[in-house]
């Protein structure tokens, strides 16, 4: 039989990669296996895991990626089993099987890709429900042309499930209604762009929104954080508090741009 042994890689805090051969046997990852491989940047499980032990990726702070196998069945009773993996934004999990035997810590920004047939799993059991979960392969990338203010949200859910949309393009005016929207119901979007939009007055006033400890975005609910749309105005905290948000084009017509 093939197997790793406790602490296997430990400390190896200079590895910048690790590749399992193709076909791996492997069907456990033992404790600490990575723990302290201080540079590791992305890593691949072999099919072949089945189970993972506690503290097996803690410390790896330069760990950005890691995807499990179709195999797994499940993950440690260790809450830290991604202790310090500060910059952890991808955890892939493809198995038909749902492999949490309780919540884990992870990053606020970090995001499971999950197997389809679960992605309902993910989404309301207690051990996963307060992090964002992805259908692996239904991302999606939307463009939406509106003739008026507040029309965003219909247009958007006709086209389908707004917890899957990473891009979304917007042409045509948006109001506060909008805003409020784009914070409160697209918990994974990560490119926004809005040079053809128009920022225009109406609608609802929008909130100022915070972002709880499970990194979901939340309404600051006092009288003085919420705030009117302006035409061509990017308003005070329009755009506070979307830790998913890696880039964002502002309307061409923008004249100012708010606290």
């Amino acid at each position: 039989s093939y197997s790793l042994e406790t602490a296997a890689f430990r400390s190896c805090d200079s590895m910048y990669v690790f590749t399992f051969a193709d076909g791996s046997p492997i069907t456990t990852i033992p404790q600490e296996c990575f723990y302290y491989c201080l540079c590791l940047q992305k890593l691949a499980l072999p099919d072949a895991v089945q189970t993972v032990e506690n503290g097996a990726f803690g410390y790896c702070r330069a760990l950005t990626e890691i995807s499990f196998g179709t195999a797994l069945t499940s993950l440690p009773d260790d809450y830290y089993l991604f202790s310090h993996c500060d910059k952890l934004q991808k955890i892939t999990l493809p198995g038909v099987n749902y492999p949490f035997v309780r919540e884990i810590w992870i990053p606020d920004n970090a995001v499971y890709y999950v197997h389809p047939d679960l992605l309902d799993m993910y989404r309301t059991n207690n051990f996963t429900k307060n992090r964002r979960a992805i259908a692996i392969g239904q991302l999606m990338d939307f463009a939406v042309t509106t003739s008026a203010g507040s029309q965003l949200q219909a247009m958007i859910e006709g086209k389908g499930d707004p917890n899957n949309l990473t891009k979304l393009t917007v042409t045509g005016p948006i109001n506060g209604t909008d805003i409020d929207y784009i914070h409160g119901s697209l918990p994974n979007l990560q490119y926004l762009d809005l040079s053809a939009a128009r920022i225009v007055e109406g609608g609802e006033a929008y909130h100022r929104w915070s972002v709880n400890s499970s990194g979901n975005a939340s309404i600051v609910s006092t009288y003085s954080d919420v705030t009117k749309t302006e035409n061509n105005v990017v308003g005070n905290h329009m755009f506070r508090n979307m830790p998913m948000l890696k880039n964002i084009q502002l309307p061409q017509g923008v004249t100012a741009i708010g606290d």
